[in-house]
């Protein structure tokens, strides 16, 4: 009978440590996933950031081509109008 209580003692000693285990093992995968959540906000935030930026620098891209666009027309009606005097004085 002494070692069946023995047993019984040794038992619950072990389901005891087990369940410590557990709840180690349980708050580590919480302590992971709360990091895991908090990078992919920071990843999702800096995603979005860049996400801007290439916007900005896209609209920032189109505006110096138009105004490429428009100093080269500038240009050329001015050498149109340059040629038509040298011409005209001719």
């Amino acid at each position: 009978m002494a070692s069946m209580e023995k047993l019984q003692a040794d038992t619950l000693a072990e389901i005891t440590k087990l369940n410590m285990v557990l709840q180690d093992v349980e708050q580590k995968k919480d302590q992971l996933s709360q990091a895991w959540s908090a990078q992919d906000m920071k990843v999702k935030k800096l995603d979005d950031e860049v996400c801007d930026a290439e916007g900005k620098a896209s609209k920032r891209v189109a505006d110096l081509q138009a105004k490429t666009t428009d100093l080269t027309q500038e240009a050329e009606r001015l050498f149109s109008c340059l040629d038509k005097c040298c011409s005209d004085s001719n």
